[in-house]
């Protein structure tokens, strides 16, 4: 398995959410392993997109959810892409339950 950062995949999920949120976007991490280059190599992905705040979460995954469901088909992987703000992602210990365990294990790629 090869590192986040230099995963093709995780470049174009960032440029994707780029274009998406624009200056929103602060910052991307990854919590599961990278797709590596093999096809045995292929992993599901969660995909954590750090922006400047988030005011309803369940309307920020509803615009993420073509991002996650492009790259899915398109690399044949469960990808979820979870809104954040930057407070939260500065500050994990004030969130509680599977955010709280998603930003602890996220690696920042972008």
């Amino acid at each position: 398995m090869q590192d986040a950062s230099s995963s093709p995949i995780v470049a174009e999920a960032v440029e994707r959410l780029r274009v998406l949120y624009g200056g929103r976007l602060r910052a991307v991490a990854v919590r599961s392993p990278a797709p590596g280059p093999l096809p045995e190599d292929d992993a599901d992905m969660e995909l954590i997109a750090v922006l400047d705040s988030v005011a309803d979460r369940s309307l920020e995954m509803h615009e993420m959810a073509g991002v996650a469901s492009e790259l899915g088909l398109e690399h044949t992987l469960y990808v979820l892409v979870t809104p954040v703000s930057e407070d939260e992602f500065i500050h994990p210990e004030q969130t509680s339950g599977l955010l709280r365990i998603s930003l602890r294990d996220a690696v920042r790629v972008a």
